[in-house]
C-alpha cells in the first residue's frame, strides 16, 4: 500500500458522499500550491473531486475552507492561503484519519 492509499480510501468516501455537480473549473488553477497532505501531482479533476467530497460533507462552499467572496463562480479566490481556521483543521483531520487508518491495518510487531 503507498504511503498516499489511505487518505484516498477516506477520500473517496467524501466523494462518493459529495454527489456530482458544477464547479467553476476555469477558475481553478492548472498548478497547484500549498498542498500539505494531498500529494502534489493530484491530478484537477481529482482534487475537484475530493474538494467536491468535503464540500458536501461539511454542508458548506468552497470559501467553508478557502479565502473568497463569490461561491457561485470562484473569482478571485485566494486557494493556497491558509487565513480560513477551517483550511488547516480538515488538514489535521486528514492525517489523523490517515495515520489512525495505517495503525489498524499494521500486523502487529513479530507476528509473520
Amino acid at each position: 500500500m503507498t504511503r498516499h492509499a489511505p487518505v484516498f480510501v477516506v477520500l473517496s468516501a467524501l466523494i462518493i458522499l459529495g454527489g456530482a455537480g458544477g464547479v467553476a473549473v476555469a477558475q481553478i488553477p492548472d498548478v497547484f500550491t500549498n498542498l500539505k497532505v494531498l500529494p502534489k501531482d493530484i491530478g484537477k479533476r481529482e482534487l475537484i473531486n475530493v474538494m467536491r467530497g468535503f464540500a458536501g460533507a461539511v454542508g458548506g462552499r468552497c470559501n467553508y475552507c478557502h479565502v473568497g467572496e463569490n461561491a457561485d463562480t470562484l473569482e478571485g479566490f485566494d486557494w493556497a492561503s491558509d487565513d480560513v481556521e477551517t483550511k488547516p483543521v480538515a488538514r489535521a483531520m486528514m492525517k489523523m484519519t490517515s495515520e489512525k487508518t495505517i495503525g489498524c491495518c499494521r500486523s502487529p510487531v513479530g507476528s509473520s
